[in-house]
């Protein structure tokens, strides 16, 4: 099975909740988002070092529980020295939870990673999964909102979870 038939049939079991929750009227929002990296001790094929940046935006898709999110997030420069990284692609997709301005959220992300080195053919890591745990809060046509973020390769690893490989996250921007 290829990548894009696995990530659309992601993107649409991620949908089921939405489809079913009726009673409000979906709005769209943009987002524009930073998210600062850290070293990862659990994910084999880690594409960033501490204090690695990506900036990114995405697409909202909010009804009455939370929201669906599908963007894309860029590094320009990641800093780990022995893989001679360019730059790093970071499409994802994840469903979030919110209630109260606390979000809660579960998705899918793949870093597509350009070489330095033109020896090296550039190439798509391994499927990672993330959890997300932050706030957000809309005022008026304003979204504003920021969290921590954890992922994982695989499901036998969750029990090697440590905190020094969280990410942070925020994003602004406007809902309609």
């Amino acid at each position: 099975m290829n990548r894009n038939t696995i990530l659309s049939a992601v993107a649409a079991l991620l949908a089921v909740p939405f489809v079913a929750a009726a009673g409000s009227s979906p709005k769209l929002g943009i987002v524009g988002l930073a998210r600062y990296h850290q070293e990862h001790s659990a994910v084999r094929e880690w594409a960033f070092d501490k204090g690695d940046m990506s900036y990114g935006a995405s697409l909202l898709l909010y009804d009455g529980i939370g929201y669906i999110e599908l963007g894309c997030e860029y590094c320009p420069d990641p800093t780990i020295d022995d893989k001679a990284l360019d730059e790093v692609f970071t499409p994802f997709a994840r469903i979030v939870l919110k209630e109260m301005g606390v979000t809660a959220g579960f998705g899918v992300r793949d870093n597509y990673i350009r070489f330095a080195d033109e020896t090296r053919e550039d190439d798509w890591t391994d499927l990672l999964y993330e959890f997300h745990l932050g706030l957000e809060f809309t005022l008026g046509p304003l979204v504003v909102g920021g969290g921590a973020y954890y992922s994982f390769d695989d499901w036998k690893d969750l029990d090697c979870f440590d905190a020094d490989d969280l990410e942070y996250g925020i994003h602004a921007g406007f809902c309609f």
